[in-house]
């Protein structure tokens, strides 16, 4: 009598957990959705970055931030090397490029301002170049209000000028398609 018991009540707390996980795994299944859109958006992105990248010869490392509600702090990001990660500077030591584009994205996430036109005090961990013949210059990323939601696009690797070309082309391309 009392194994029965005891197998009811070990029975019951199994089904009682299946139907939680069960409602569980509707909302993992709705997130999955969600980061499949994530990937798709940071896919365009990459791919016209590249295009640019392409078009003007310039090699480098990229990276793309997205936050899907600006009422939270849950951004997602992700990186794709472009052709070089660094870049040699004769006997000195060179320039290593995903320490700067992760400069500069954080710099622009943080102020909502393309990278290098910081419109307050850098703080410590922002490239921040001032000098505007530096072919390294802090510029490079772009920000763009998607209404409600919000892009970042960074590269580095060549002049700044056309970094920040390319990482406009990145969040032009993702602001199309997240419109579509």
């Amino acid at each position: 009598m009392t194994k029965t018991i005891i197998s009811c009540v070990v029975l019951t707390a199994l089904v009682l957990t299946m139907n939680a996980n069960a409602d569980k795994g509707t909302v993992n299944k709705d997130a999955d959705v969600s980061m499949s859109r994530k990937d798709e958006l940071f896919k365009v992105a990459f791919s016209a970055m590249q295009a640019k990248a392409d078009e003007l010869g310039i090699k480098g490392f990229a990276m793309v931030a997205f936050l899907e509600d600006s009422s939270t702090l849950d951004w997602k990001m992700a990186a794709q090397t472009m052709g070089k990660l660094e870049i040699p500077h004769g006997k000195r030591p060179g320039w290593n490029i995903i320490g700067m584009v992760g400069s500069k994205i954080g710099e622009t996430m943080l102020t909502h301002a393309p990278s290098g036109h910081c419109p307050r005090p850098l703080m410590h961990g922002e490239v921040g170049f001032a000098d505007a013949e530096d072919p390294l210059n802090g510029e490079g990323a772009e920000f763009l209000d998607l209404g409600g939601a919000y892009c970042v696009c960074a590269f580095g690797g060549g002049p700044h000028e056309k970094d920040y070309i390319i990482a406009c082309a990145g969040a032009q391309a993702m602001k199309k398609a997240y419109d579509q």
